[in-house]
């Protein structure tokens, strides 16, 4: 908890020049990753991919939309969903974060050295896999 905490507030830290918190940019990290993938984002998609509290992101697609960086409209297939997607200023902000993370990152990380970066990487694969209790 604390390492995942100093980690987030690392994050915070570097994303405040760009008006974003930590929420905010994975949802839009994962809005672009969804359509890279051929997926249409919905709030409920998001929800079950990123395992946020669903009312949290609602509230913060709300906050984002409100900034300009989302719109949302009906979805194409599921008619009680709104779909989810990028605006151009959306997309500008996230193509700005993202090396904002990355350096993030690697300065946080990288402190612990490759092979162990790497072997903590794993590690967390690896839990992720492991089936979730309900």
């Amino acid at each position: 908890m604390h390492v995942a905490q100093r980690w987030q507030r690392r994050l915070e830290k570097a994303l405040e020049p760009l008006g974003l918190t930590h929420l905010q940019f994975i949802l839009l990290a994962t809005i672009d990753w969804l359509e890279r993938s051929g997926e249409v984002p919905s709030q409920a998609r998001l929800a079950s991919f990123t395992l946020f509290d669903r009312v949290m992101i609602s509230k913060v697609l709300t906050l984002l939309a409100r900034k300009d960086l989302i719109v949302r409209a009906a979805h194409p297939s599921i008619p009680k969903a709104k779909r989810v997607d990028l605006t151009k200023a959306g997309r500008h902000a996230l193509k700005q974060a993202r090396p904002l993370w990355a350096a993030t990152e690697k300065r946080y990380f990288g402190q612990l050295g490759t092979e162990a970066t790497a072997t903590l990487g794993a590690l967390l694969d690896e839990l992720l896999e492991m089936p979730a209790e309900t």
